[in-house]
Order: structure tokens, then C-alpha cells, then sequence
């Protein structure tokens, strides 16, 4: 082998030992919110009401678009949630078997901080990892995720982002909740009362 080519390919090697594994973590770890607009030029109720009219015209089911209670005296930001489906995604879930459906629901805040208005959501990478199963469905999460922020930018004029927060999730598995759940696999939390 050349010299030359020797350490080209050495270096391009060490390169990638050097970012594989910080790649590896970023997908690994999920975030359970992602801030998908801000710097909304609109009320918290006005983006609320352009965005669930835009899901509607998508063919989204808006299951439910409601203000979130603040106590005024004390916060003067407001909240609203915005929870939807998307029927077309439905089906494909509910085939991974029944406990799936707790992962239907596309759940979207908008809120206001002192950054302005921005839009969120619950990362669905990081609910169907817990619910559906610990991997396999990156790709139809991240398609989701880009389809609900372009629907919330286009809604509310705001600016594309893409900034997760919330707890660092690297596995499915639920942790202990202050014991209200038990922690372990989803499916073993749910128990099937009737059929």
C-alpha cells in the first residue's frame, strides 16, 4: 500500500471511530418534547386555531384543541393542546397489536415563554419506542415529525425548528414513576380488562 493512502485511510478511519459513536448517541437518545416552531408572530389561541384548521385540511381527525388553566396572577404566558390523528397512520401502528393505540394520538403544544409562541410535540419516536417497540420505526417517526412541522410553520408563520427538550430517553423501558407505575415494558403496565 502507498504511504500516502495508508495514512489517508487511517486518518479517514479515525475520523469515523471518532464520530460514529456521537452519531450512535444522538439516535439513540430521544428527547420527549421537540419544539418544532417558534417565533410564532401570532397569540397562543391564534396559532391553536390556524394549526388545528390546517391538520383538518391535511385529513388529520382533531380529537381534541383546548387552553391549558394558568393561574394569570401568577404566569402571564398561555397554553393551549392540540391532541390528532392521522388516520392513514393508524393502521400501520395497530398492526404492531392492540397496545399500540396508545401511541395514535399526536399530541401538540403551543405555548408562551420568554423565547415568543412555539409549537411542540410529543417526540413519537420516543412514545413508540415505549409502547410499540424498542426500534423499528425511526423512519416513520422521523417522517412524522417532519410532516407535523410542516404543517405548524406553514399554520402559524413561524420559524422551522427542531429543538428537542424534556427527559433523555435512550431505552423504552419506563423507569420508576413515583410509584404509579412500576417501571419495565409498556405492555406489561397495561392490563386488558375486557375484549
Amino acid at each position: 500500500m502507498h504511504p500516502a493512502v495508508s495514512r489517508a485511510a487511517r486518518a479517514l478511519l479515525g475520523a469515523l471511530l471518532f464520530v460514529a459513536p456521537t452519531d450512535a448517541v444522538a439516535q439513540d437518545a430521544q428527547r420527549v418534547f421537540i419544539v418544532v416552531a417558534d417565533s410564532v408572530p401570532m397569540s397562543v389561541p391564534a396559532a391553536a386555531t390556524a394549526l388545528a384548521g390546517a391538520l383538518t385540511r391535511q385529513g388529520w381527525t382533531v380529537l381534541t384543541n383546548h387552553a391549558v388553566g394558568t393561574d394569570a396572577a401568577r404566569c402571564a404566558f398561555g397554553a393551549h393542546v392540540i391532541v390528532a390523528q392521522q388516520p392513514a397512520r393508524v393502521a400501520a401502528l395497530l398492526a404492531n397489536g392492540a397496545q399500540a393505540a396508545f401511541a395514535v394520538p399526536v399530541r401538540l403544544g403551543i405555548f408562551e415563554d420568554e423565547r415568543g409562541v412555539q409549537v411542540s410535540l410529543v417526540n413519537p419516536l420516543s412514545v413508540e419506542r415505549t409502547i410499540v417497540a424498542e426500534s423499528g420505526l425511526e423512519t416513520s417517526g422521523r417522517s412524522l415529525v417532519e410532516e407535523v412541522t410542516g404543517v405548524a410553520v406553514a399554520a402559524t408563520r413561524g420559524r422551522r425548528a427542531n429543538r428537542p427538550f424534556g427527559e433523555s430517553r435512550t431505552r423504552g423501558l419506563i423507569g420508576k414513576t413515583m410509584g404509579v407505575m412500576a417501571g419495565g415494558a409498556f405492555t406489561r403496565q397495561v392490563e386488558t380488562i375486557t375484549t
